[in-house]
């Protein structure tokens, strides 16, 4: 019996980690050039055309302090909302959402 519950745990334990790595793939997967497309799309009329917002209390990308949080914490806040900002849930897929990140970090100046 013993056996059988270390090799259920060490498969579980297994999948965790590859789970952990799926995501890990995902955001090094990001497309710098979509991101830039979806950005154009969906952001840049708030956010500014080079990530220099214009409307007070929306964050200036180029400074670069909005983005000193993990990329998770961007993905949910876009995925989600937060503030003013509607959420893109539905709207834009994962992968769009991870590369428009990618994209964001690069405006930092």
């Amino acid at each position: 019996m013993r056996a059988v519950t270390r090799i259920i745990l060490s498969a579980s334990a297994l999948a965790g980690g590859a789970a952990a790595f799926a995501v890990l793939d995902a955001a090094f997967a990001a497309d710098y050039f979509n991101g830039r497309e979806v950005y154009e799309l969906h952001c840049q009329s708030c956010h500014g055309f080079d990530g220099r917002s214009m409307d007070p209390g929306t964050p200036d990308f180029t400074r670069g302090e909005s983005l000193f949080v993990p990329d998770g914490d961007l993905y949910r806040q876009i995925r989600d909302g937060v503030g003013a900002m509607p959420a893109y849930r539905g709207l834009l897929e994962d992968s769009e959402i991870l590369d428009v990140i990618a994209y964001v970090r690069s405006l930092q100046q």
